[in-house]
């Protein structure tokens, strides 16, 4: 998704755009999410490089323990 997207996730910029990208594991009935991925994209700039993400941020379940989450964060320079 792009919109209702928390900027604690993913802060707004000019010329970049946010999504939100969850991955989940089909249960009987239901599915469980497993993952959670916020990308900020860059959709125009005056220095090119378009497409390219300019901030990355992931949150996991971690499989040492229950209610356990790993977050990940990476920002292009």
């Amino acid at each position: 998704k792009t919109v209702g997207i928390s900027p604690d996730n993913c802060s707004p910029v000019y010329g970049e755009v946010c999504i939100e990208i969850e991955k989940a594991v089909r249960q009987e009935s239901s599915a469980v999410v497993q993952s959670k991925e916020w990308i900020r994209i860059r959709t125009s700039s005056p220095e090119g490089r378009i497409g390219f993400f300019t901030q990355r941020k992931k949150v996991t379940k971690s499989f040492c323990g229950n209610n356990q989450f790993l977050t990940f964060n990476a920002t292009l320079k």
